[in-house]
């Protein structure tokens, strides 16, 4: 799999088969695990379930990755266990959390998540109400008529502004990316290599076939064997 979509992959896997992750601890009683260093599985619960709400989770970053622009309709309380993670939601300075540090992240207000060292980033989450993934279409619908085009989808599911720090058109060694990865790439570079992994995604969640997301298309996972899956060429 394309490493640039490795992150995504994952995000999209936890959507669908959340309930996998469910822990059997149904008499309340006391327990204990060990999440100081998880498994390479992108996330687990440790507690709960996260189809249901009131779980705990332990996410791990890849080194040097950043997710797409994002919210979830609940609110997250956070540690971070080891790495250094930038966390940036909308309209506010980004956070950055050291192994010890403490963040809140309101309900339904979209952010980026980046791990920005090479080594993991692991992080303990407290969730309130069912835990989901949902992109942000305001933030890939440029042209602002409610809906997410291929062009803008392949565009707007990563933010290249939120990669490209220095903003030299140049995602380096030192800058985060999806699916962690140390190459350098320009944008146009970018552009190139994600264009038919995307159009391959945007077509297994564009369920009616109409060439356009919406909001709830664009929070469904995509099906296993998109019916659309052709128009990509």
């Amino acid at each position: 799999m394309n490493r640039h979509l490795q992150l995504a992959a994952s995000l999209f896997a936890l959507m669908s088969c959340g309930a996998a992750f469910a822990q059997d601890n149904a008499d309340n009683s006391p327990m204990t695990r060990d999440i100081s260093n998880p498994d390479k599985i992108f996330m687990s619960a440790v507690h709960g379930d996260l189809e249901k709400g009131n779980a705990d989770v332990v996410v791990k970053f890849p080194a040097n990755s950043i997710s797409r622009h994002h919210w979830h309709t609940t609110a997250e309380r956070m540690v971070l266990l080891s790495g250094e993670l930038h966390l940036t939601y909308d309209g506010h300075e980004t956070m950055i959390l050291k192994p010890g540090s403490y963040a809140y992240g309101p309900a339904k207000l979209p952010h980026t998540t980046a791990c920005t060292k090479d080594a993991p980033c692991v992080l303990f989450i407290a969730t309130e109400l069912p835990f989901d993934e949902v992109p942000d279409l305001a933030h890939m619908d440029a042209d602002r008529d409610a809906r997410v085009s291929l062009a803008e989808f392949q565009d707007g599911l990563f933010d290249w502004d939120a990669m490209d720090h220095d903003h030299d058109q140049v995602v380096s060694r030192d800058e985060p990316r999806p699916g962690g990865g140390t190459k350098p790439f320009t944008r146009a570079e970018y552009r190139a290599r994600m264009a038919t992994p995307l159009a391959k995604m945007f077509g297994a969640q564009d369920s009616d076939g109409d060439g356009y997301l919406d909001a709830k298309e664009l929070a469904a996972p995509p099906s296993p064997e998109p019916a659309s899956a052709s128009k990509d060429g």
